[in-house]
This record gives C-alpha cells, sequence and structure tokens, in this order.
C-alpha cells in the first residue's frame, strides 16, 4: 500500500490571494506619493491664468501625479472591487455584489478618462500657455472627480450592505462605508457644481476612502488565504495526503475467504443433486437435503454480507 501527496503548485496561488491586499496597499500609496509629489492646492473654481500660473514649471510633477492619483490609484481600485464582487458571489449576496462591482468599475472609467485629461492639460495647454483651454481642461477635471465621487459613494453604499448581510469584511468597514457614502455625495456636489464651499469635504471623504480601500483589501486577501488554507479543501493549501487504492477492492484474507465459501457451496450443490447416501467430489460423506438447505441459505446469506462489505 503506497501513499502518494499533492503536486499541484502552490505558489502562483498564494501570490493570487494575496492580490486584493497587494492592491489596497497600492491604492493607498498611489495617494501618498502622489500628494508628497506635487502638494497642489488649487480652487476648484480657479480661472485658467490661475491654472496655467500654478502649473508653469511643474508640468513633470503634475502629469507624475496625474498618474499616481487617477491611473496607479485606478488600477489597484479595480482589482479590490473585482475581489469584492467574486467573493460576494461566493457568499451569495444577491444583487449588491454586480451593484458595487458597477459602480467601482464606473468610477475607474471616469478616474482613466481623468488621466488623460490631466497628462493634456499639463503636457500641451500648460506648455502652449492656452489659459482659456487649459481653464476648461481643469473645470472638466473637477466635474468630473464629482461625478466619480457619486460613483464611488454607491459603491461604498452597497459595499455597506453586502457587509451587513454577508459578514464579508468586518463590521466596521460596514459602517466606515455607510458613513464614506454620506461624505461622498457631499464632496461629489461641491465638485460637480465646481463650489468652493463644498469642495474641501473632500478632504474628509478622501481619507475615509483610503482606509476603506485599503482595509477592505487586506481583509479580503486575509479571507482567502485561511478560506484556501483549511485543511481538507481540494486544492488548499494544506491538502492532506490521499492514500492510493489498488484496484482490487478486497484484501486476501477476504478474497480466500471468498473462493472457499463458493467452493463450498458448490459442492454442497453438487451433492444435494447426487443423493443423500452419495460422497462429494472432494471425498467427504454429504448431508441429507433437508439438513443441507439451511446451510446452503446461510453460505448464501454470508456470501451477500461478504458483498455488501
Amino acid at each position: 500500500m503506497t501513499s502518494t501527496a499533492s503536486s499541484s503548485p502552490i505558489g502562483g496561488r498564494t501570490r493570487l490571494l494575496t492580490a486584493p491586499a497587494v492592491a489596497g496597499v497600492a491604492y493607498l500609496a498611489a495617494w501618498v506619493t502622489g500628494l508628497a509629489v506635487w502638494p497642489s492646492n488649487l480652487d476648484v473654481a480657479a480661472s485658467g491664468s490661475q491654472v496655467v500660473a500654478a502649473y508653469t514649471g511643474h508640468q513633470g510633477v503634475a502629469m507624475t501625479q496625474s498618474l499616481l492619483f487617477h491611473g496607479m490609484a485606478a488600477v489597484a481600485l479595480a482589482l479590490v472591487v473585482l475581489a469584492l464582487g467574486q467573493a460576494a458571489r461566493r457568499r451569495h449576496g444577491g444583487p449588491l455584489g454586480p451593484a458595487m462591482v458597477v459602480a467601482g468599475v464606473g468610477a475607474v472609467a471616469v478616474s482613466l478618462v481623468q488621466c488623460a485629461l490631466g497628462l493634456l492639460l499639463a503636457g500641451s495647454a500648460v506648455p502652449d500657455g492656452d489659459s482659456s483651454r487649459a481653464g476648461s481642461l481643469f473645470a472638466a477635471i473637477n466635474r468630473l472627480d464629482g461625478v466619480k465621487m457619486f460613483a464611488l459613494a454607491a459603491m461604498a453604499a452597497s459595499g455597506a450592505a453586502l457587509v451587513r448581510r454577508t459578514r464579508l469584511l468586518p463590521m466596521w468597514l460596514g459602517y466606515l462605508g455607510a458613513l464614506l457614502a454620506v461624505a461622498l455625495v457631499v464632496s461629489g456636489i461641491g465638485y460637480l457644481l465646481l463650489s468652493s464651499t463644498l469642495a474641501p469635504t473632500a478632504y474628509v471623504s478622501g481619507l475615509l476612502l483610503l482606509a476603506w480601500v485599503t482595509a477592505a483589501g487586506i481583509s479580503l486577501g486575509g479571507l482567502q488565504e485561511r478560506q484556501w488554507a483549511a485543511p481538507g479543501r481540494k486544492g488548499g493549501l494544506h491538502q492532506p495526503r490521499q492514500l492510493a487504492r489498488s484496484p482490487v477492492t478486497r484484501t486476501q484474507p477476504e478474497a480466500s475467504r471468498s473462493c472457499g465459501l463458493s467452493a463450498w457451496t458448490r459442492t454442497a450443490t453438487k451433492s444435494h443433486k447426487s443423493g443423500s447416501g452419495e460422497r462429494s467430489a472432494t471425498g467427504g460423506r454429504t448431508l441429507p437435503p433437508e439438513r443441507l438447505r439451511p446451510a446452503r441459505r446461510s453460505a448464501r446469506e454470508d456470501h451477500g454480507y461478504e458483498e455488501d462489505r
């Protein structure tokens, strides 16, 4: 009797399982690095000339910041949202999972458009000194930020309801998601209307968003690792060793007993047909027919018991 162990590679699966956690940390790192590269503080209602004056001499860092804010952060957010959607489907989250994914992917799409407009603003309009075009691009980026905040608010609200229904993430992330949704709606109104009064609330919603996305990614990565590492799970990291069975299902003693029983039954049957006074093929004295029937019935029952076993 030999034993075999699973030879499936687990390194690739481990990297896949930690992808949501890495994406959550990358989202935080993109925003922190972008703010450190160029901590600009232009008003959402700034004129074209103010935009050109603020961007002049900082085109390189402005383009880098746009790539980090609206490019790298968008990709990281997409990974976290898609992973949450898959986990929600496994937990039977109902329509909340697809709603969250649609809202999150919509926010990612808007963010990528902002990235392209930001690169056009810093790389073309500002170097040309075109204040009219720079002002239009800057206003479009801010208004799209408002649209993105509404999409993120829908994502956060769906995520909060999903946590409450499925316990997919820690409960405190559900409460944080509800608070984040309210804050994003307020700041989204400020950016969509280019309101200098409501737009500063983005500092609050931005901090809440960073905390929610990062914590959700890390929590989801840990949850998937625990699920795959659970003993007995097919394809898990700690899959138990399985014993290889021989094609012959009966052991040698069982086969010997079965063969002996069958031979005895055939001998008894042959003796019964030959009569009560004759000797059997094995040379032994046969029993009368009335005494053979119970013995033969008992042998058949024993033979059926062996087959059932």
